[in-house]
């Protein structure tokens, strides 16, 4: 295993960030990839665009919005402007010994993020068995859609910062849920 990192890149695309995540993975390196990307709606396997996207694709061309199928799980989200979007370059194997550990490397994951939000100030700020990703009492703070491929985690999590998510928010039905309420650490009283 290689030494560890942290790399921020801001207007990096969400497809860079995915090549680059699979080429430090495949050189061996345990870290963490943060960028901020330009407007991106990205629909996991489990999407159905019909369903999940609120608007047409004319109107996300004209707003210069990409909509990009992955094959994390999950169903639809945002990314862009007053979001951090973080990717683990993780080998479960080498972090559990096991390469089908996705449900402990989830749950720790979002444990660590919901720590971090409390740790800034955050309050009540909690995961739900019953809704994916990060919560607080106004509503979702962040998510995470991942895929593993031969023990090897791809995709990531996000984390909304500033209450700009909102409005790239209002396109989509996110993780599925109509109507679902964001909220964003500048909401929640965090100084950004």
């Amino acid at each position: 295993m290689k030494e560890a990192f942290f790399q921020f890149r801001s207007g990096y695309s969400y497809e860079d960030a995915l090549r680059l995540q699979g080429v430090l993975n495949a050189e061996g390196f345990h870290g963490l990839l943060a960028f901020e990307c330009p407007e991106t709606i990205t629909l996991g396997r489990h999407a159905e665009e019909t369903n999940d996207v609120l608007v047409s694709r004319d109107f996300l061309q004209g707003r210069a919005v990409r909509l990009i199928s992955t094959d994390r799980g999950g169903k639809a989200t945002w990314h862009g402007p007053g979001q951090i979007v973080g990717f683990p370059v993780v080998s479960l194997r080498d972090v559990y010994a096991d390469p089908r550990a996705v449900k402990r490397f989830s749950e720790e994951l979002l444990m660590g993020l919901a720590h971090a939000c409390a740790v800034m100030g955050v309050k009540s700020v909690e995961t739900r068995a019953d809704q994916p990703g990060i919560w607080t009492r106004k509503g979702k703070l962040g998510s995470l859609g991942i895929t593993v491929k031969d023990g090897v985690v791809f995709h990531g999590f996000s984390l909304n910062v500033t209450q700009q998510v909102t409005a790239g928010f209002s396109l989509i039905h996110p993780c599925g849920i109509a109507g679902c309420p964001i909220t964003s650490l500048e909401a929640e009283g965090v100084r950004v």
